[in-house]
């Protein structure tokens, strides 16, 4: 069938999320947190580490673009299982502390890309029903940035 994913198409996914946690592990143990747990393994040898909340924004950035690829190599936005995955990234910054701009960041490129696949497509050729399929969508992870920003936890 012309629709399914070859075995070179899975091997490709399997790669970028390999790459992804591989590079993603390296910058969050690089930073001062992680830093000190396993810096004296290392001797009299010091090595330059990230600020904690630099280092998970990194992080974000490179899960944002590796699911972009993902998605855009898997069908695009209608298609794609990581469509879904895109719009979890800025809430998963919301619970882990990072600033609202850091989020709302996040946010906006999700959707730039969602809107950008989805008008796009793989075929290229346009569907009649991709308005209210990309509204709902948006309309969502707006709501859960509006929830998430309000509900957030403050510092004390």
């Amino acid at each position: 069938m012309k629709g399914d994913p070859t075995q070179d198409d899975q091997q490709v996914s399997l790669s970028i999320i390999v790459y992804t946690l591989l590079v993603t592990l390296a910058f969050l143990i690089a930073t001062r947190s992680f830093y000190v747990v396993w810096s004296p393994i290392l001797g009299d040898v010091s090595l330059p580490t990230f600020s904690d909340s630099g280092g998970l924004m990194i992080c974000f950035w490179v899960d944002l673009l590796a699911i972009t690829l993902l998605m855009m190599l898997t069908g695009g936005a209608k298609e794609s299982p990581f469509t879904s995955v895109l719009f979890l990234v800025p809430a998963l910054a919301i619970f882990l502390r990072q600033p609202p701009s850091h989020f709302f960041m996040y946010a906006v490129y999700a959707s730039a890309i969602y809107c950008w696949s989805l008008m796009r497509g793989v075929t290229g050729r346009k569907s009649r029903d991709h308005t209210a399929h990309g509204w709902v969508n948006l309309l969502c992870l707006g709501l859960t940035m509006l929830t998430g920003y309000i509900t957030r936890p403050l510092p004390l």
